[in-house]
């Protein structure tokens, strides 16, 4: 199964009270985001993490990603310090800035920023991202196949591929539950 998720902003107590997040503290969001996380995912999982990992320093930031389940590649955000790359080649896979992703007969163009015009968007393709911090509701009224996988627009899960594609083609949404 393949993931996404984004802007989970590890160790970043001001995010918690800017986009009201349901924690009181950086240790239990960043308790909850790892739970919820490894809930849903399994070690043999392809996890895309979006940007804006963490705001913790090296050693902080490595404890919470050794914890996470999946194979994990990275799309850089504009809060993911140069100073951290060498410790996120140890934990991702991938690494880059803008990434096209080819599943079945989908295309999903992956990249931090939400952008208004994208490869293949007149073919079908779905663009992901995150930056904005949506809320669900944000990501409900969007009907033109670009979607918010930050945390916050999924309820502070990965969102699955599967459910994107049943929200791209209007059927109903599964939740966060692994899909069959």
């Amino acid at each position: 199964m393949i993931y996404f998720t984004s802007d989970t902003h590890w160790y970043h107590a001001n995010v918690i009270r800017f986009d009201n997040r349901p924690f009181a503290n950086i240790t239990e969001m960043n308790t909850a985001l790892v739970q919820n996380w490894n809930s849903v995912v399994h070690h043999d999982d392809e996890v895309y993490h979006l940007g804006d990992i963490s705001f913790g320093n090296e050693q902080e930031t490595n404890s919470v990603l050794s914890r996470l389940y999946g194979h994990k590649h990275l799309v850089l955000g504009n809060h993911d310090k140069p100073k951290m790359m060498n410790m996120f080649k140890r934990h991702f896979e991938t690494i880059d800035n803008y990434k096209v992703l080819n599943y079945d007969k989908w295309y999903f163009v992956l990249f931090h920023y939400p952008i208004a015009e994208w490869h293949w968007q007149h073919r079908g393709a779905i663009h992901l991202h995150g930056h904005v911090h949506s809320t669900r509701q944000d990501n409900d009224r969007q009907r033109y196949r670009r979607y918010d996988v930050g945390v916050r627009a999924n309820d502070y899960f990965p969102v699955s591929i599967e459910t994107v594609i049943k929200i791209a083609e209007g059927k109903e949404i599964l939740g966060h539950h692994r899909d069959q």
